[in-house]
Formats: structure tokens, C-alpha cells, sequence
């Protein structure tokens, strides 16, 4: 049998007693221990083994055969894979600048802790300090950790949802939360998740004028990850596809009048939710899309959120939360609709003509 080899960028912050005494359960229900602030933390590669080729490394409670290989100045030991937590960071970059963001800490079977490093793309890193618990019973970790990119569809912080209770910032909503989708009416929210990035142009927002895709629409300035799909609601998209509602991915809309793509100057949080089906949203009073279960997107999703999906598979519709809840326009048809679209002057989310038909099952 073939065996997978991934390599993953660490830092490691030394060796500590145990978080995960009780095997017969999941919960490393002493990861609080590790709680504090960090210094003097080398940067360290993980050479992990998927001696199953299954794509996940479980924690030793399950006897996996997978292994995980490193040097920390000693020379090379392999060991399995005890506990993988979630925690809330603040972390300090070389230039004493700060940031929040949610970290996956690892602990191997002798003792030693790792921060999963993907996340700071090679930044000068002064310290870490873990400020708060998040999810301690993993129970394992996916081999696709040390994917970090911005395929997947995102809104930045500060962005009100609206929920059944009234606007509420996306960055405060909870699993449970009940946000008011186009289709189904008010929807509890699966699942939530975070990343974030500094300055890069190609993960920089694309921003949305208050009024650009139609009358109030939105209804304040919006930003969001360049693939994340915005619905268009216009006699153009029908006679196009035969159906009024619509996706494009924001990046394709970067020049139209009101809309933009930023340069990457600030430091920028995104954040993803997640729904039994795929759902439109309205996202400071425009409708965008849900999380889409898509094998592009999975693979952009940071671990923590990949790890919560791997709890969530019965939860979710076999075929709706993986189909778009409209057709996406793209190519020759994306192509016409901003020609038409101008010419026109019609609005790209102009009054619902029709009610709203799901395409997926």
C-alpha cells in the first residue's frame, strides 16, 4: 500500500505533561494547562506519515499506525499523535503588531507541542500567547492540515447577518443561531470558523459600495473573500438561465461601478458559515451565499473547521448542502450578463419576480 507523506510547518513551544489523560474518551480535558504566553519558539517541520493513506491522523487512542516525524534540535524522533486542540491566539509578529485567530495546537505522545504554522505564511512570529480553550476533543487531525488559501467563500469582520432576533455582527454568531435564509426562513447555523490573513493582494476583500448592485443594496459598505458568491436577482440572469436568481463570484464583479478589489494593505479576519443546506443570506442587506460542501473549498477550510465538518456529516443534506441553491453564472453566460447588465441599466439585484426555486434537492 502506497503511504502519503505531508509536510507540516510548526512552531513548537516545548514539552509539557499530558492534556489528554483519559484515552477512553475524546477530550484532552486538561488543554487549559497549556493556557499563557510563549516566547523563543523555533519554527519546526513536521514530516507526517499517513501509513493508511486516509487523509486523517487519529490520536493514539485509536492505535493508528500513522506516524509523525520532526527534529527540535536533538535529532529525529517519530512519535504518534496524542491530543489536536483548538484555542484562541493572540499572536505577535517581529514587529510587535498583534492579531487574534483561532490556532490548532498539537501534542505528541511524549509531550511535545506544536502550533500549526501554515496559518502565519512565513511572518516573522515573536510569541504566542493562547488565551482561551476552544475545542479540545478532536480526537485526532486531518492530513490536509497545512492548507491555507482563500478559495473558500468568507465575510470579513464586522458584516451584520440578519437573524431571526435582528442584525447581528457575523463574527458574534454561534452554532444554533437562527439567520434568516431566502428559501427556508430562519436556519440554525452548523457551523462557524475563522481565518486570518495579512496583507496580500490576492487575499484582499473585494468591497462593495452601499447602492452598487441595486437600490440600497447592500445597505452599507460589504467586504468579502474574492471567490465568495454574490446572488444577482434581474430579467437578465431569467432570460439567460431561465431562473431570476444567480451566483457570481465576487472577484468577476471588480469593476463595475461601486465595486472593488483591495490591495492587501490591512490585515484582514474572515469568517464562514455553515447550514444543513447551501443558503443565501443577506450580508448587510444583499443577499451571498453560504459555505458550499465543495471539494475546492474543503481543501482552502482551515483544520479546526475541517475537523468540526467531520462531526457534522449526518446533519448535513446529502445533496443540497453540496449543490449552489441557484446556478452560478460564469463563462460566455457571466460574460453577457455584465454586457446586458450595462446596457440595460438594469440593476443586478433588482424587486424579486419571481419566488424564489431552489436548484438543488
Amino acid at each position: 500500500m502506497s503511504m502519503a507523506i505531508f509536510l507540516f510547518d510548526t512552531v513548537f513551544l516545548g514539552n509539557f505533561a499530558d492534556t489528554y489523560i483519559d484515552e477512553t474518551d475524546q477530550n484532552a480535558e486538561n488543554a487549559a494547562d497549556l493556557l499563557g504566553a510563549y516566547s523563543n519558539i523555533p519554527k519546526t517541520q513536521l514530516t507526517v506519515d499517513d501509513a493508511d493513506d486516509d487523509n486523517v491522523i487519529f490520536d493514539n487512542e485509536f492505535l493508528t499506525p500513522d506516524t509523525i516525524s520532526y527534529d527540535t534540535g536533538s535529532g529525529t524522533i517519530t512519535v504518534a499523535l496524542d491530543s489536536s486542540i483548538e484555542y484562541m491566539a493572540t499572536i505577535t509578529r517581529g514587529d510587535g503588531t498583534t492579531y487574534s485567530e483561532s490556532v490548532s495546537v498539537y501534542q505528541m505522545d511524549n509531550g511535545d507541542v506544536f502550533v500549526l504554522g501554515d496559518i502565519f505564511e512565513g511572518e516573522n512570529i515573536q510569541a504566542i500567547e493562547l488565551t482561551s480553550v476552544i475545542k479540545s476533543d478532536f480526537g485526532g487531525a486531518s492530513a490536509r492540515d497545512k492548507t491555507y488559501n482563500f478559495d473558500v467563500v468568507c465575510l470579513t469582520s464586522g458584516t451584520m447577518i440578519q437573524t431571526r432576533s435582528g442584525e447581528t455582527p457575523v463574527e458574534t454568531l454561534k452554532e444554533g443561531d437562527l439567520v434568516q435564509t431566502l428559501s427556508d426562513g430562519c436556519q440554525p447555523v452548523l457551523m462557524t470558523g475563522s481565518q486570518s490573513r495579512k496583507p496580500r493582494p490576492e487575499t484582499a476583500p473585494i468591497t462593495f459600495a452601499k447602492g452598487c448592485l441595486g437600490a440600497n443594496t447592500p445597505k452599507r459598505t460589504l467586504r468579502v473573500s474574492p471567490q465568495h458568491r454574490m446572488l444577482v436577482t434581474s430579467p437578465v440572469a431569467y432570460d439567460l438561465l431561465g431562473c431570476p436568481h444567480a451566483y457570481i463570484p465576487a472577484k468577476k464583479l471588480a469593476g463595475v461601478d461601486g465595486v472593488s478589489k483591495g490591495q492587501g494593505v490591512q490585515p484582514v479576519t474572515y469568517w464562514h458559515l455553515l447550514f444543513e443546506r447551501h443558503q443565501s443570506i443577506l450580508a448587510n442587506g444583499t443577499w451571498v451565499e453560504s459555505l458550499l460542501i465543495a471539494p475546492m473549498s474543503m481543501r482552502a477550510l482551515p483544520m479546526t473547521s475541517r475537523l468540526k465538518l467531520h462531526g457534522l456529516h449526518r446533519k448535513l443534506h446529502p445533496v443540497a448542502s453540496r449543490t449552489p441553491e441557484f446556478p452560478i453564472l460564469k463563462g460566455k453566460s457571466l460574460s453577457a450578463f455584465l454586457t446586458q447588465s450595462r446596457q440595460t441599466q438594469i440593476p443586478m439585484v433588482s424587486p424579486a419576480l419571481f419566488e424564489p426555486t431552489r436548484q438543488s434537492a
